[in-house]
């Protein structure tokens, strides 16, 4: 901890001293982040770097006829390394020659293996290197970073990472919309962690077990590194590993390295733990599911772009996108189906996939029913599949470029034995504690205890005023159309025969048979105009009847119920709507209980009522504030009108 908090500031002061009056602040983290890495890279490979130059160069002829994919796998296992340097460049040599130390950085960075080339690529690190040459600062850059110790002696894994992530934090202030692009607050990050292990898993105490964490939007991978330190920390001896894709290219390059500089030098494969790339358009790993996986998806992301390939996809029966799709102007439940179907299938007693994914609102109820956001939701929740575990309301302003309200949902495909068939929705909107210093729209943190209590109330698996159990029933509703039947009584005047001859096809010719309707029965009206359009030759369409009919229909409360010439209710167009019944509930009960008292010849068709599912937290968790007495309204009037006299004497005075 002490070289931790030595080094972030050191670093940080260093740094800020030298390019202060020279860079923009917003643009700190393009200087700053590169030479930190690429310092924890020379310390990482310091003690091979001279066997692996010496064994290139002894090798040169048998290693010249390999193809450079082959030749840098070859090098990398055979010295247990994730990256090398062809070079004999060093910081410290390089700050030690002053003459020509930008073109000497340029060959240092291209003479490492090819994933990290990427990295530098990526970061634009040779546009950054020819600025600070520019401002005459790139000597001082070089010399102050080459005096670091950030080898894996001195600085253990996860404090670099510490470190790293400190100064990618820094680096990000004052620019609260790319923090938000890049880096998803520490804070929720732990909490959902937290919640993704807190379910038994008794694999997890043996002797060398082995997970996988995914993230589809691994951003810079600070999800997966907490969720590998966290599982190291419950046992040692695990063998986490991780997979990710990452589609913005700084993103790629900050959590490649993140990564890196936490892995054990002898990794030879962590370079490759996130793939650069669409998770939407091309899964990265089409045959492999995950033990975890953790996710902030983008909020509102529209995929336009990327419909042709969703679409393709989606009509494979059983396919990551075959459940349903969701509007074109957000992803977010592209990314749900897309996690849990990526998600290890239930084995044994509680083996399975887990995941933790933030969301906006929007995925808890948009779309009408049997929509295709609904059917999504649909898939998730139906009982057979019992895939969601909880969701978890979390406070606004909790990121840095929104403060709108966020939820993290957690799906499982093999609950613990109490918890299968059930769903927990916990309210945890006033757990948080104020910051010192607020981000952008982040003025709030999830402090240890805020997390404890989180997850204590997630492990109690109990109702409570923030938590509520139900079942995927009580989520579901059917949407059922309601009518009112016509009760018509036939009704031949100026105003109704004016009304039938307003069809298209109705002329002149018609007028006798509709004044002559006059004195029929309503009951026998269609009977009566097909004989009559018949005899007197004109056109004779179940439209133009059924016109007819309903233009000298007009309304009887005391008329029996109006039948078309099939024998079926006529229906009162303007009074259709839909009643909103619960599933749990009995669909003629509620009629009766909700409707028929206050439309008592209400109609309803159960064969065409449409099922939907929504999750209704505000209303599930809804609190009335307790109304005020007529006494203390009155008390309070009364204090008011005196204040308002007071203050209109003193006026006056």
């Amino acid at each position: 901890m002490a070289v931790f908090n030595e080094l972030k500031s050191v670093v940080w002061s260093a740094a800020d001293e030298i390019l202060r009056d020279s860079v923009p602040r917003n643009e700190y983290d393009d200087h700053i982040l590169p030479f930190l890495v690429l310092r924890r890279f020379e310390c990482m490979i310091a003690d091979k770097h001279e066997k692996i130059l010496d064994y290139i160069e002894s090798n040169t002829d048998k290693l010249e006829d390999m193809e450079e994919g082959n030749r840098e796998f070859h090098i990398k296992t055979k010295f247990s390394v994730p990256f090398y340097n062809t070079s004999r460049l060093t910081l410290t040599n390089i700050a030690a020659d002053s003459d020509s130390i930008f073109k000497a950085m340029e060959t240092y960075l291209t003479s490492f293996s090819s994933k990290i080339r990427l990295i530098w690529e990526r970061f634009k690190f040779i546009d950054s290197l020819k600025t600070e040459e520019d401002a005459g600062i790139l000597h001082s850059m070089i010399d102050k970073f080459s005096e670091f110790d950030l080898s894996p002696g001195r600085v253990g894994a996860e404090g670099m990472g510490d470190i790293f992530e400190h100064l990618m934090y820094l680096s990000f202030t004052g620019s609260a919309k790319e923090a938000g692009e890049f880096y998803t607050p520490r804070d929720v990050i732990e909490m959902m962690v937290e919640i993704l292990f807190a379910s038994d898993d008794t694999g997890l105490q043996g002797e060398f077990p082995a997970r996988s964490v995914y993230d589809p939007t691994a951003g810079t991978g600070g999800m997966l590194l907490t969720a590998k330190h966290h599982l190291e920390r419950l046992n040692e001896d695990v063998e986490v590993s991780l997979y990710g894709q990452e589609k913005m290219v700084k993103s790629w390059a900050l959590g490649t390295s993140d990564i890196l500089i936490q892995s054990d030098p002898e990794d030879e494969f962590a370079a490759d733990a996130i793939v650069y790339g669409n998770t939407i358009t091309e899964d990265a790993y089409p045959d492999r599911t995950f033990d975890y996986i953790l996710a902030n998806p983008p909020y509102g992301s529209k995929w336009k772009n990327e419909q042709d390939a969703v679409k393709k996809e989606a009509a494979k029966p059983g396919s990551r996108f075959s459940h349903g799709l969701p509007d074109v102007g957000d992803g977010q439940m592209l990314f749900m189906s897309h996690i849990v179907h990526k998600l290890t299938p239930a084995h044994g007693e509680t083996g399975g996939g887990r995941a933790a994914v933030v969301s906006d609102g929007s995925p808890l109820f948009t779309g009408g029913p049997e929509s295709g956001p609904d059917s999504i939701r649909a898939w998730i929740l139906d009982p057979e599949n019992d895939y969601l575990d909880a969701i978890i309301a979390l406070p606004t302003s909790m990121f840095f470029n929104t403060g709108i309200a966020t939820y993290v949902w957690i799906f499982d495909k093999n609950k613990e034995a109490h918890r299968k068939g059930k769903i927990q929705l916990i309210n945890a909107t006033n757990i948080w504690s104020p910051i010192k210093k607020t981000m952008g729209q982040k003025r709030r943190d999830l402090s240890a205890l805020d997390q404890k209590k989180i997850v204590e109330t997630y492990a109690a698996f109990e109702d409570s005023d923030i938590s509520h159990i139900c079942t995927s029933d009580a989520l579901g509703f059917r949407d059922v159309p309601v009518v009112r039947p016509l009760t018509l009584v036939t009704s031949v005047t100026e105003e109704t025969v004016q009304a039938a001859m307003s069809h298209n096809d109705i002329t002149e010719d018609y007028r006798e048979v509709i004044e002559g309707l006059d004195g029929v029965d309503f009951a026998d009206i269609f009977t009566v105009l097909k004989k009559e359009l018949r005899a007197h030759k004109l056109r004779n369409t179940a439209g133009i009847r059924k016109h007819i009919a309903l233009s000298v229909g007009i309304h009887d409360d005391h008329a029996p119920v109006a039948l078309d010439e099939k024998g079926n209710t006529l229906t009162d167009s303007s009074s259709k709507m839909v009643e909103r019944i619960p599933m749990t509930e009995d669909i003629d009960e509620h009629m009766k209980r909700e409707v028929l008292p206050f439309v008592p010849n209400a109609e309803w068709d159960k064969d065409e009522a449409k099922t939907g599912y929504e999750i209704p937290f505000s209303r599930i968790f809804y609190q009335p504030e307790d109304t005020r007495t007529t006494e203390e309204i009155d008390q309070n009037i009364e204090r008011l009108m005196n204040e308002m006299f007071q203050q209109f004497q003193e006026v006056k005075e």
